[in-house]
């Protein structure tokens, strides 16, 4: 499974590159995350963090990059450098997205680095947007047993409401089945329902600067997932947009 989905991955994003042909750097900026969470499994044991991003345009691809450094005293050396290369389209009046995404871990000397590549499928539906995402992810230190797809059934909603200062402000609902990913081969994850994850967040002009605020809350059904039932935390960055 994880094979098939690399090479048509790979296909779908080498036959889009024709498209790419010009570079925009589309933002810059910082983000504070007061849990810090990755596909539904804590991070840096939950607490928080901060992250540097990036985020581009090539054509109709999208490259994110960013840096995250966990915040805690005693843990300064974790981080996550992670990187993503998306392509979207549109295919029989349905909206799509594949991509590839590298999740590097320094501090683990490449023994705990992580890679997916995914498909998301959406339509609007008025101010609704309801969206499935299969993810397929694999620890690249060869370990298969923490490979494993995630079936991700969510619905973007996008809020009527603008002024001055508030812009784009959006709310979602998603709710995840875990097919026997293991973040890091623990061997303990069940093929469940994982969680599900509620949030909203905006944009606010200030000063000049984009300020992009958010609200999550993320209710987990299996513990070996995440041993938190009820988590909330918000997020908050600064970002240059061009």
């Amino acid at each position: 499974m994880k094979t098939i989905m690399t090479v048509v991955a790979c296909v779908l994003l080498m036959t889009a590159a024709a498209n790419a042909i010009d570079f925009d750097v589309n933002e810059v900026g910082i983000e504070y995350q007061d849990r810090t969470a990755w596909r539904g499994f804590a991070l840096f044991g939950g607490q928080s963090s901060t992250k540097s991003l990036l985020r581009a345009d090539i054509g109709n691809f999208f490259l994110d990059a960013g840096l995250r450094r966990s915040n805690d005293s005693g843990n300064e050396k974790d981080e996550q450098w992670d990187f993503a290369l998306s392509y979207a389209a549109d295919l029989l009046g349905m909206d799509y997205e594949i991509g590839y995404g590298y999740y590097l871990y320094p501090e683990f000397d490449g023994d705990h680095d992580i890679s997916e590549i995914w498909t998301t499928f959406s339509k609007p539906v008025g101010d609704f947007r309801p969206r499935y995402t299969l993810v397929q992810a694999w620890n690249t230190d060869g370990i298969d047993s923490g490979s494993g797809a995630l079936h991700i059934f969510g619905v973007d909603y996008d809020i009527d409401y603008a002024d001055r200062v508030i812009s784009n402000p959006k709310a979602f609902v998603e709710i995840t089945y875990n097919a026997g990913l293991d973040l890091w081969s623990d061997g303990d994850v069940d093929s469940e329902w994982s969680h599900v994850l509620v949030g909203v967040n905006a944009d606010m002009q200030i000063r000049g600067q984009t300020i992009r605020p958010g609200l999550y809350w993320q209710h987990t059904f299996e513990e070996s997932v995440n041993s938190k039932s009820d988590q909330i935390w918000f997020t908050l960055g600064i970002v240059r947009r061009f």
